[in-house]
């Protein structure tokens, strides 16, 4: 049985030490832990009314976090060995990708310290009431930026990394509940937005579900019977179906691995989506752009029916198809059905197995990182990770760090230089050719390059080397199975 505490606020000094402590829950001092906490918090999520809830084991870490606010829903957690996320439906992903799975161990780490682990610190800046660290963990691919108040001792702000997109947590003000002290106020922003939470109870279950930390079973909300055959339009920016939502208008999509479901305002009008909330959303270039968040009950591709499947909304004029397409499909249909791309034939194929595809080909390995597949991969010498990007009209993208870090500029004797538009902005690169790029075990020969120099967007992302696009991929027949885990590349006959 839960035991609900009282909350006041409280204002017990405690000192920072060389190492801080960044635990957001701490029993006051010399009062004994419980074992598990639950957190429950009123929130508003980009503009939308809704609460979370946070489960913790103090013990090992594990935790699970789970937001309801409509299209803007999530979750995520930690079960002790595998670290997971999910979206608005509740389809979880493991984060087999190392950057996604240092965020969800940094929240972690952020909730109930970080057992056993000390990090190597490194000071940013100090004030006689402010302490500025960076932690460097070993576990984690990416530091973790944090500000200590000095007199109380306590975390007040964390920013977190994650490919191109950085997250901070301001926490204004601490609460006393029984021996607890726990965070009741948490301002989070990020590249999707603004969360704000104010905690309204705590309670201590003395007993916790053996499946209370895991990820959730995958909802029931795809209906496809077989395989069904979509016509593929060819577009610069990649292929186009046809698709229709809450039954309304056929409309006109691009089909991007690198995306989620996106319709634009006009195209949200035709299907009478009711919008929601206020949050933002990236893309290539270094800007955001305004996002509104809705549901569609419906979205028909083909045979295939997906049901109550959240949907971002944006600006024609923010789409850089805008003018030619309605928007986009993504991770919603490619996490639910496997998919075959004939390019030269111009179909795309669906089906719940893969192997109902007949795929054929070279198998290539790979993860997700923020729905996207990553591949091992080399630009000519340089090996790396290569995420791949049905939705680019580029043959390979090399991401700005990695252009920097190596001088590929010079390297590459770069001297025609392009500024194009796309989502967010500008996105301004070099021209080259690399003579052999490797995707798994498949080498690709005399391929086009852009060398980006952006320093925000997409491509401005350290984890990854570069991004794989449409002139590369229409070379093969191409299957992606998200489920399995991997892609299949068949050269065109």
């Amino acid at each position: 049985m839960a035991v609900t505490a009282a909350l006041a606020l409280s204002a017990s000094p405690r000192h920072a030490s060389a190492v801080p402590d960044i635990r957001l829950i701490r029993t006051a001092r010399g009062a004994p832990a419980p074992r598990f906490v639950r957190l429950r918090y009123d929130a508003v999520v980009f503009g939308i009314r809704g609460t979370d809830e946070i489960l913790v084991d103090l013990a090992t870490g594990r935790f699970a976090e789970r937001t309801d606010a409509g299209p803007a829903s999530s979750s995520q957690g930690f079960d002790g060995v595998r670290a997971w996320s999910s979206d608005a439906t509740g389809l979880a992903e493991i984060a087999d990708a190392a950057e996604d799975r240092s965020l969800v161990l940094a929240t972690s780490y952020l909730l109930a310290g970080a057992p056993r682990r000390v990090p190597r610190v490194e000071l940013l800046s100090a004030t006689p009431r402010m302490l500025r660290e960076r932690l460097r963990f070993r576990e984690l691919s990416r530091p973790i930026d944090v500000r200590i108040d000095r007199v109380t001792g306590r975390l007040t702000a964390a920013a977190l990394r994650a490919g191109s997109s950085r997250t901070t947590l301001t926490i204004d003000g601490y609460g006393v509940a029984r021996t607890l002290i726990v965070p009741a106020r948490v301002d989070t922003h990020s590249d999707f937005g603004d969360v704000r939470e104010t905690l309204r109870r705590v309670e201590l279950p003395r007993a916790v579900s053996a499946n209370a930390f895991v990820a959730p079973p995958p909802p029931n909300d795809t209906t496809l019977a077989g395989t069904t055959t979509v016509p593929l339009a060819m577009y610069p920016d990649g292929p186009v179906v046809t698709i229709r939502v809450d039954d309304g208008p056929p409309l006109r999509v691009l089909v991007d691995t690198g995306s989620s479901c996106t319709l634009t305002d006009e195209a949200a009008r035709r299907s009478k989506l009711r919008l929601f909330g206020s949050a933002t959303s990236g893309g290539v270039g270094p800007h955001l752009v305004r996002t509104w968040l809705a549901t569609a009950k419906r979205i028909r591709i083909g045979g295939a029916l997906l049901r109550h499947q959240p949907v971002e909304v944006i600006t024609e004029r923010d789409l850089a198809a805008g003018d030619r397409t309605d928007g986009i499909i993504g991770y919603e249909v490619f996490a639910r059905l496997a998919v075959r791309f004939d390019f030269a034939h111009r179909t795309m194929q669906l089906a719940r197995p893969a192997a109902a595809l007949r795929p054929r080909g070279t198998r290539i390995p790979f993860v997700l990182t923020g729905g996207q597949p990553q591949v091992e991969g080399a630009v000519d010498a340089l090996r790396g990770p290569i995420t791949i990007d049905t939705g680019s009209g580029y043959a390979l993208d090399v991401t700005s760090p990695t252009v920097r870090a190596h001088d590929l500029v010079h390297r590459y004797h770069a001297t025609h230089y392009e500024a194009v538009p796309g989502i967010g902005g500008v996105l301004a690169d070099y021209r080259a050719h690399a003579r052999t790029v490797r995707l798994g075990a498949i080498a690709v020969h005399d391929v086009p390059i852009a060398l980006d120099l952006g320093t925000g967007g997409a491509l401005d992302d350290p984890s990854t080397i570069g991004n794989v696009g449409l002139p590369v991929l229409r070379r093969f027949v191409v299957v992606l199975d998200y489920r399995g885990r991997a892609m299949y590349l068949a050269a065109e006959r």
